[in-house]
């Protein structure tokens, strides 16, 4: 029986290779294959027209030899631009009509050579494939290696969206460069037929069918987007769209007026024109699709492909490109031009086939930086040459020789320059630690919300170092870190430096390397750590911001407690007793107040009997003919004093708990006797302090005060101690410290509300108040408060901010 699975059980799908895309590929290739062999079999005169526009004009073309073809004084040379053939002017309808060419014949053709018009007699015969292959080598290695590629990542990744398309474009690719490779001979672009037109067939309409399987593998790679998967008709455009438009361009080519060779000039152009467009289009799309994507892996395999096939095209216009514009041919053998696309197949199977990829930050530095300094040097070359020869006419030695001393002089400061700005591009500031430095500056000074600081500070150090992550963490007082900022997401390893302000550290700071497995380099950790000095400070003054923030919020929050307390106990216990003391004098002078009118029996007392009672239970009666009993009045008055007495002494407490009389009456020191020796029975307190009593500030007078009684109070209540004793210190600080002999604090013990009011007394007037156990028993309180001309700063040891809940180095029984 089969277990069961869980709903949300992933099954793998079964990898699926349709034999669809195997078959066209094996087609196009046979196609290919069978062309090249017809072009094996026919006549040829040696020559090969290539596809390219800058060799085909209305009345002249420049045919290429391959390697082994006749050379030689009855024969073709590299370099002759033929006119003519057997007489007729080409471009002519008469050069159209040249009689079918036969095995063991010769053909005359007028050219251009030396400045001069000759006629050259070439012998008919069959082309040797061996010569050919030779030839363009290079273009035959590439091709095949394409094919090769397609098929292994077909079979190895079917589910990948891109290998079809791939595929299919390898095999058209291999059709069009194997036929070319195969060469047009120019007696038979004469000749025409059937021939002329199956290759033309085999290499520019497979171009146009691989342009369009080229751009649809762009939009599937890595994975097609999703404005391109909900408009499938995107892709069946691409399909169809190149090649259509190929296919156009042919029938307006060859349906113009004009003759053959015109008409072949205007397709040539055609194709060179939309190769070119193909080639755009398909780096468009990878720039979106980069954008677009969101995962660091997939943005990591466009990059391989995207590095790599530039790179490709700068050593092909390096090397061969540029310099046949400027001297007329490229710098090493055309057969070697094909090897250049070997660096973008290289980069294409790894961005495929593996999961995982190596970053590629500085193999982008480095193809960046020697690829625009040769092509520098080589155009600097080149231009150097152009002008020594046509403005000044020296000698192609002369020439040579003095652009290769300018280009000497220049190679090192351009690669110094070129150096400098793909860092500055790839790697920020990290070469320009004072830049960075001076960045982080301008980004502080400009900063007008302290809320803003830190998250100003990791945005800056992510753009100048161009980290994909930093984030800042500040530390508590428990020792933990908190994220207080942060900027991206991270990707590689990371690295901390800690934040330090007066050998104190505050927090730290968090960076990523740029890739998941990019090590960290010495100089982004020397810049690193630069900064960090720097960015201390401020997350400092962020720490002292929000402590004061803190501070003032349980001020304000204080203040209204207070406040709501005195509102309650004046509403709830001395309103109601001065409302009573009025009523009840109001009843006395009734009763006392007039005689006669209580005598007559006229007035409001008179007429019957009315009964008051006292708070001790008297009672007091008169009627119309009665008079007010002595002892009713003075129950009455009695009252009044007791509830007076008890008024004041409420108002007497309300006093106290705004500012204890004894600071006023006795002073600090004496007022904490005074409290010791209420306090002392199985503890005994002694208080030590200066003679004469300092001036101090109310505010720090009464913290003081507080502080030092609320720690006595828990030794008393808590302690068990036999001593205690209270030091009262006055200089640049007034410290006050009580320690004493008792049981100590635990190490797993939570402060109270005893503990966290004596920090926050402190914490009010910008001092500071610490807890822990003496070194050989009993606790230690020690509260440090600023006097006025101290200097403003943290207090030596202490840490702005409230006590913590949980006491690392103690606890105590007597938290309060």
């Amino acid at each position: 029986m089969r277990p069961e699975q869980p709903e949300n059980a992933y099954t793998p799908r079964a990898r699926r290779r349709p034999a669809l895309p195997l078959v066209v590929a094996g087609l196009v290739v046979a196609f290919g294959v069978a062309v090249s062999a017809l072009s094996l079999d026919r006549v040829s005169d040696g020559t090969s027209v290539p596809l390219g526009w800058s060799y085909w004009q209305d009345d002249r073309v420049g045919p290429d030899l391959p390697i082994g073809s006749h050379q030689g004084p009855d024969g073709l040379r590299r370099g002759d631009v033929v006119i003519a053939i057997d007489g007729h002017r080409l471009g002519t309808r008469e050069a159209e009509h040249v009689a079918e060419p036969r095995l063991g014949g010769t053909v005359v053709y007028e050219v251009l050579r030396d400045g001069g018009v000759e006629q050259v007699r070439v012998p008919l015969r069959r082309p040797s494939p061996v010569d050919l292959m030779v030839s363009a080598w290079g273009d035959l290695a590439f091709i095949v290696m394409y094919l090769l590629i397609g098929i292994a990542l077909y079979l190895r990744r079917p589910d990948e969206p891109v290998t079809k398309p791939l595929l299919i474009a390898s095999a058209l690719m291999f059709c069009s460069v194997a036929v070319e490779t195969m060469g047009l001979p120019l007696v038979q672009v004469a000749a025409g037929g059937t021939p002329l037109w199956l290759y033309l067939a085999a290499t520019v309409g497979a171009l146009g069918l691989a342009m369009g399987a080229n751009t649809v593998a762009a939009l599937n790679f890595p994975a097609p987007t999703s404005w391109v998967r909900r408009r499938r008709w995107v892709r069946a455009g691409c399909w169809i769209g190149m090649p259509a438009l190929m296919g156009g361009w042919a029938v307006y080519a060859l349906t113009r007026h004009g003759g053959r060779y015109h008409q072949l000039e205007t397709l040539m152009v055609g194709r060179t024109m939309f190769g070119g467009v193909s080639m755009v289009a398909s780096a468009l799309i990878g720039l979106i699709n980069f954008r677009s994507q969101k995962r660091r892996s997939q943005r990591t395999r466009l990059l391989w492909v995207g590095t790599t096939g530039a790179l490709s095209v700068t050593a092909n216009a390096v090397l061969w490109q540029l310099p046949e514009v400027f001297v007329g041919h490229g710098l090493f053998p055309p057969r070697l031009q094909g090897l250049a696309g070997v660096i973008y197949l290289f980069g294409l199977y790894m961005a495929i086939s593996r999961d995982q990829l190596w970053g590629l930050g500085k193999l982008v530095n480095r193809t960046v930086v020697y690829a625009a300094t040769a092509g520098g040097l080589v155009g600097l070359y080149l231009l150097c040459v152009v002008v020594l020869d046509h403005l000044v006419a020296a000698s192609d030695t002369a020439a040579s020789a003095i652009a290769a001393v300018v280009v000497a002089l220049v190679l090192n400061p351009l690669r110094r320059f070129l150096g400098r700005a793909a860092n500055r591009v790839m790697f920020g500031d990290r070469a320009d630690p004072a830049a960075a430095l001076g960045k982080l500056g301008d980004q502080l000074a400009g900063v007008l919300i302290p809320s803003q600081v830190l998250p100003r500070v990791t945005d800056t150090v992510a753009a100048s170092l161009r980290l994909p992550y930093v984030s800042i963490e500040l530390a508590d007082p428990t020792g933990e870190f908190r994220v207080a900022a942060e900027t991206g997401r991270p990707l590689g390893a990371l690295h901390t430096e800690p934040l330090r302000h007066q050998g104190r550290t505050i927090g730290r700071l968090v960076a990523s390397t740029r890739e998941h497995d990019e090590p960290w380099d010495p100089d982004d950790i020397d810049v690193l750590t630069r900064l960090a000095q720097q960015i201390g400070v401020a997350a400092y003054a962020v720490l002292l911001h929000e402590d004061l923030q803190r501070s003032r919020a349980a001020v304000v929050a204080s203040r209204e407690d207070e406040r709501q307390r005195l509102r309650r106990d004046l509403h709830d216990g001395l309103g109601p007793a001065l409302a009573a003391i009025v009523l009840k004098a109001s009843i006395a002078r009734k009763v006392v107040g007039d005689p006669a009118a209580s005598a007559n029996g006229d007035g409001e007392l008179g007429g019957e009997t009315e009964v008051f009672a006292a708070s001790d239970g008297r009672r007091a009666a008169h009627g119309p003919n009665t008079a007010v009993a002595a002892v009713s009045a003075a129950a009455i008055l009695d009252d009044i004093a007791a509830e007076a007495r008890s008024a004041i002494e409420e108002i007497r407490h309300l006093v106290e708990a705004l500012r204890p009389p004894a600071l006023d009456q006795l002073g600090l020191v004496d007022a904490l006797r005074a409290r010791a020796d209420a306090l002392s029975s199985a503890t005994e307190f002694r208080v030590e302090g200066p003679d004469t009593a300092p001036v101090l500030p109310a505010a720090v007078e009464v913290a003081a005060y507080r502080i030092a009684l609320e720690a006595m109070t828990n030794t008393a209540r808590h302690a068990g101690a036999r001593r205690c004793t209270v030091r009262i210190t006055a200089g640049e600080l007034l410290e006050v410290e009580i320690r004493d002999d008792g049981t100590g604090i635990g190490r797993t013990h939570t402060a109270g509300t005893g503990l966290h009011s004596m920090a926050e007394r402190a914490a009010e007037i910008g001092g500071t108040c610490t807890i822990a156990s003496g070194p050989s028993g009993g606790t230690a309180v020690r509260a440090l408060l600023p006097l006025p001309g101290a200097a403003p700063g943290p207090l030596p040891g202490t840490m702005p901010g409230p006590l913590p809940g949980p006491l690392p180095d103690s606890g105590s029984p007597n938290g309060g």
